[in-house]
């Protein structure tokens, strides 16, 4: 548990080199005092979840598996998902305090959100073949299961991948019918666990959605 750079709202939090490089060092910290190095994994909730991500596609040399939970994949693209659908939220000044402002397509602001984003990097991670694990929630309103969905197209397989129809029902909190069912691929939730809903996995990525919120 990495105490890196603060809240996500300035620019040297929010998925920058200098959070990345405490994460490293905090492993490197760990495998000096005894940690075995082929058994580092990296796991995290919605902004840590964000951080795994990230890690997951910037250092996939140093990590057994990657667990991620509700985490956002493309931050300009959630900062318009909160300034369509929840205004009030302080993830907004909190989003234009790390970048620079409003990462509005072609600012400055803009190119800082997209290399802060897990999107950039993840390609790296299915290089790698590094294990990912995906989980959203259906009704999540914070940080839509969609955002999951497209990590999980990013790694997967082309064959594997929704469709962006399929996308988008996920970002109305909608399970596609054709998907109903189709909950096959292993998914490590057990009794007293949230009821889940779909699941697929492709190569060494797993996708899991389970039946509610953040």
């Amino acid at each position: 548990a990495p105490h890196f750079r603060g809240v996500n709202k300035q620019p040297m939090a929010t998925g920058s080199d200098l959070a990345v490089s405490d994460v490293v060092d905090a492993i490197d910290y760990a495998v000096a005092n005894g940690a075995d190095p082929d058994r580092v994994f990296v796991t995290g909730f919605s902004g840590g979840g964000y951080m795994t991500l990230v890690m997951a596609g910037r250092r996939p040399d140093l990590f057994a598996g990657a667990a991620a939970w509700v985490g956002i994949y493309d931050l300009p693209g959630w900062y318009n998902y909160n300034v369509v659908n929840a205004p009030w939220r302080h993830y907004i000044p909190h989003i234009q305090g790390s970048c620079g402002g409003a990462p509005v397509q072609g600012s400055a602001a803009f190119a800082d959100c997209v290399a802060r984003s897990p999107m950039t990097y993840l390609d790296a991670a299915r290089a790698a073949g590094l294990p990912v694990y995906l989980a959203g929630g259906l009704s999540d309103s914070i940080v839509p299961p969609s955002e999951s969905a497209r990590a999980f197209n990013q790694l997967a397989a082309p064959a594997d991948r929704f469709t962006q129809r399929q996308i988008d029902l996920f970002a109305r909190f909608t399970l596609p019918p054709e998907l109903e069912g189709q909950t096959d691929a292993p998914t490590y939730f057990g009794p007293g666990d949230k009821p889940v809903v779909l699941s697929r996995q492709s190569g060494s990525v797993t996708f899991v959605l389970f039946r509610g919120a953040h």
